[in-house]
C-alpha cells in the first residue's frame, strides 16, 4: 500500500466523537468540536473515544488553544461558528494547516503535537511504537487493566488522544526522555483541580476559558512569560539540543515534551527520538510554579501540587479546598457565573519509579448552602477549622482508641489491623464532606458517628476470633482497651471528643 503524503486532518475530517446528554453520538472536525463546546444550547457529555485519564488532558488542551485564539480575535466569548474556529486555530499555528494533521511526511513540517524534524531525516527515532497505547502515558505502568499495545493502529482519533496526553502530561522516563514543565519534577504529575458547575463538558470549557483569559496577565508577570510568546510548542523545529526558555512563550503555551512523529506505511505507527535537553528550560530550583490553572501551589514552599499514590482522600481535598497553606489554583476560585450544583474535581496519573501509582480522580459536590459563601475567605477560613477538628476527631478515633484495640485483639497478626482499619477510613471519607457542609449543626454528632463506627469494626473483628483457650482473654483485653481510649483524661483531644459522650469513669 502506498503511504499518505498526509492523513487524519483534524481542522477537515471530523475524526473526534462526541455524545450528547440523550445518547446521541456524531464525529465532528476539530472546529466543530470548539463550535459545540462554545454554544449553551448544545450538550456534550463525552469525548467517546477518550479514556478516564485523558480526560484532563484533552480539557486542558481544547482550554488553552480557545483562550489563545480569543485573545488573538480580541474576544471575551467563543464564538459558535465552526468556520471562525477553522480560521483562528489557523491563526493560533502561524497559518499552518499541517500542525494540524497527524501524519506529514514533509519532515521539515510540523504534524499534529509533532515538531519538525529539522534534520530532514528520521535516522535518530530509533525508538518504534506501534499503537496508541505504546504513546500513551501508561506505557511503564500496569496499565490499570489495559494492555501496552492498546488502541487502534488505524484509528487517527486513538492517536490523537495518546498525542495529547503524552505531549502535555508526560513526566521524566529515563535517560533522554524528559517530560512537561508543568509538574514539580521528572517524577511528579500535572493534576486537574478545580471547580465546575455541572457534567456537561461544554460548561465545563466555557468557564474555564473566561478563566484563563481573567487570568492571562498575572501569569505573564508571575512566571515570566511572554506577552506574544509561541501558542504551540510543538510548531518550533526541534533537534533535541535546544530548550525554550519562558520569556519566548504564551502562558497557556501547549507543550510537546517529545521528540516523535507519526508515520504511515500502510498503517500508522510511531518513531521517537532521545533528546538532549528537555524542550523547556527550567532552573534547578524550578518546583512546577508555572501559572497552570489546574495545579495548587504550595505556598510555603512554591511547589506545585505531586499526587501521593492514595489520591484525592477525604483529608487532602479539604486540605487543597479550605487550607491556607495551598494556593488556589485558578480554576478552584469560585467564579461570577457559577450556578448551584457547583462541584470540586480533582484528577492526577500518579507516577512512580518507572512506573504508575494509579489514575486517581474524585468529585465532591458543594452543598447550595456553602455555595455563596464558598467565595469569602472569612468563611472559608471558618470551614477549614471545622474540617481540621473533624479530621482531628478522625484521626484519634483510628489511631488513638481502635488500633490499640485491634493490636491486643490479634496480637498484631499479620493482615488483620490495617485492614480494619482501612474500613473505618473508607467509611470517614464517604461521610465526611456531608458533615462539614452541615455547619448548623455542631460536631457531637461527628463524634458520636465515630464512635459508632469504631465499635461496629472492633466487634465485627471479634466476631472473627477463632475458638481458642485464650480467645476470651483477648475479647476482653481488646474491648478493656477500646473503653478506656474512649475514656483516657489524659489525651486532651480524647477528653474534648468524647467525655461528654459517657458517663462510664475511666480505669
Amino acid at each position: 500500500m502506498t503511504a499518505r503524503t498526509t492523513a487524519g486532518n483534524l481542522l477537515r475530517e471530523p475524526l473526534i466523537g462526541v455524545s450528547d446528554a440523550h445518547g446521541q453520538r456524531c464525529r465532528l472536525t476539530l472546529p466543530q468540536v470548539f463550535a459545540r463546546l462554545s454554544d449553551p444550547q448544545a450538550s456534550t457529555i463525552a469525548f467517546t473515544a477518550a479514556q478516564a485519564h485523558q480526560g484532563h488532558a484533552v480539557h486542558a488542551f481544547l482550554v488553552q488553544v480557545a483562550a489563545m485564539a480569543l485573545r488573538r480575535a480580541g474576544l471575551e466569548t467563543p464564538p459558535t461558528d465552526p468556520a471562525w474556529w477553522q480560521t483562528y486555530l489557523l491563526a493560533v499555528s502561524d497559518g499552518c494547516e499541517a500542525a494540524w494533521t497527524l501524519v506529514v511526511t514533509d519532515l521539515k513540517q510540523p504534524a499534529f503535537l509533532q515538531p519538525p524534524v529539522p534534520e530532514g531525516a528520521l535516522a535518530a527515532f530509533a525508538n518504534h511504537l506501534g499503537s496508541p497505547g505504546a504513546v500513551d502515558l501508561l506505557v511503564t505502568a500496569k496499565n490499570h487493566d489495559r494492555k501496552l499495545e492498546s488502541g487502534a493502529t488505524d484509528d487517527p482519533q486513538a492517536w490523537m488522544l495518546a498525542l495529547i496526553t503524552m505531549q502535555t502530561g508526560q513526566g521524566y522516563s529515563g535517560k533522554a526522555n524528559y517530560g512537561v514543565f508543568r509538574m514539580n519534577g521528572g517524577l511528579g504529575n500535572r493534576p486537574g483541580v478545580g471547580l465546575r458547575d455541572s457534567q456537561d463538558l461544554g460548561a465545563a470549557f466555557r468557564r474555564d476559558v473566561g478563566v484563563l483569559l481573567r487570568q492571562r496577565e498575572q501569569v505573564c508577570d508571575d512566571a515570566g512569560f511572554g506577552s506574544a510568546g509561541t501558542a504551540l510548542l510543538w510548531c518550533l523545529p526541534w533537534d533535541g539540543k535546544r530548550s525554550a526558555v519562558f520569556a519566548t512563550l504564551d502562558p497557556w503555551v501547549v507543550e510537546c515534551c517529545r521528540r516523535i512523529r507519526l508515520i504511515d506505511e500502510g498503517g500508522i505507527t510511531a518513531r521517537m527520538a532521545p533528546t538532549q535537553a528537555a524542550r523547556v528550560a527550567t532552573s534547578d530550583a524550578f518546583t512546577g510554579n508555572a501559572g497552570d490553572p489546574w495545579t495548587p501551589i504550595n505556598a510555603k514552599t512554591n511547589k506545585s501540587l505531586t499526587l501521593p499514590k492514595d489520591g484525592f482522600t477525604y483529608k487532602r481535598v479539604a486540605d487543597l479546598l479550605l487550607n491556607g497553606d495551598w494556593a488556589a489554583p485558578a480554576a478552584q476560585i469560585p467564579q461570577p457565573g457559577d450556578g448551584p450544583d457547583l462541584r470540586w474535581y480533582g484528577r492526577a496519573l500518579v507516577r512512580g519509579q518507572g512506573k504508575t501509582e494509579g489514575w486517581h480522580e474524585r468529585e465532591v459536590p458543594i452543598d447550595r448552602r456553602i455555595g455563596k459563601r464558598f467565595a469569602q475567605r472569612d468563611e472559608r477560613e471558618a470551614l477549614g477549622k471545622r474540617a481540621q477538628e473533624m479530621i482531628t476527631n478522625a484521626g484519634v478515633m483510628r489511631l488513638g482508641i481502635l488500633k490499640p484495640a485491634l493490636v491486643t485483639l490479634w496480637h498484631e497478626a499479620e493482615g488483620r489491623v490495617e485492614p480494619a482499619l482501612r474500613r473505618l477510613e473508607q467509611r470517614i471519607d464517604h461521610e465526611f464532606f456531608p458533615v462539614l457542609w452541615n455547619t448548623d449543626a455542631d460536631l457531637t454528632a461527628w463524634r458520636t458517628a465515630l464512635k459508632t463506627w469504631a465499635q461496629a469494626i472492633l466487634d465485627a473483628e471479634i466476631s472473627t476470633v477463632a475458638e481458642t483457650a485464650s480467645r476470651w482473654r483477648r475479647i476482653s483485653e481488646a474491648t478493656s482497651r477500646f473503653e478506656y481510649g474512649l475514656h483516657r483524661k489524659t489525651h486532651k483531644d480524647i477528653k474534648a471528643m468524647f467525655l461528654p459522650l459517657t458517663t462510664v469513669s475511666t480505669p
